[in-house]
């Protein structure tokens, strides 16, 4: 049975711990999975590239009907704030390639020759659930994961064991307030999040993330960020 930690303290995010070099024993985490969150977002903090495949879905939900959006692109990120996205899907996009640096956003559309620069805090630059390219990386989605914590201190947090993610093992990690619960699953050995996953108060599935091929502190060429 799940071992839950009720967060009472906002302090209690900060509680000091080791770094997790490997994978830790299931008895820790079990006890303070407040800390293995903690960790990802140290992980993060000491890698200075990655690359992955990523899927997003929205889930918009009007009385009985449904919408899904779906994006999966292939995704390249360079500290601190470098960021690379080729669509693989949806098929009317499959190819668009858009690129965040220096505070710029340019896209490549599939119907023009060279690319054109767009307002990265624009109508048109943002996806389905409203986020812009900037608010898209790793970091930034530890962030809104513990950010949960600071916001209601009456977060549940529970961890709720391992198990095998295709050819990856990962821990799972759910949090449940008033707002809903989130569904945290996190590689063993690299210690980050490979699937989160938001759901309402009533568990109709609201919005996800989901990284495969995740590759820190790859090489990248200076040129990476730059198209024309």
């Amino acid at each position: 049975m799940a071992r839950c930690t009720h967060i009472l303290l906002l302090a209690a995010l900060f509680v000091a711990g080791c770094f997790f070099a490997g994978a830790a024993s299931a008895q820790e985490i079990e006890e303070d999975p407040v800390l293995l969150l903690k960790t990802t977002a140290e992980r993060f903090d000491k890698i200075r590239t990655y690359t992955c495949k990523a899927t997003s879905i929205t889930k918009v939900y009007r009385g009985k009907k449904e919408s899904t959006y779906q994006d999966v692109v292939q995704y390249t990120f360079q500290k601190p704030k470098h960021i690379k996205i080729k669509w693989l899907a949806p098929w009317n996009i499959k190819g668009q390639v858009a690129v965040f640096s220096d505070d710029q956003l340019k896209v490549h559309l599939n119907f023009l020759p060279l690319s054109i620069p767009i307002d990265p805090n624009g109508k048109v630059a943002q996806d389905a659930a409203g986020n812009r390219i900037y608010q898209t990386d790793m970091g930034t989605l530890i962030r809104q994961i513990t950010d949960i914590l600071k916001d209601d201190p009456q977060t549940i947090v529970s961890y709720e064991g391992t198990r095998q993610d295709k050819d990856r093992k990962v821990y799972k990690v759910s949090l449940h307030n008033k707002e809903g619960y989130v569904d945290v699953y996190i590689h063993t050995e690299l210690i980050l999040p490979v699937t989160v996953e938001y759901f309402s108060p009533e568990k109709k599935l609201l919005q996800a993330a989901y990284f495969e091929d995740l590759k820190v502190n790859v090489p990248m060429s200076p040129y990476e960020f730059i198209i024309e």
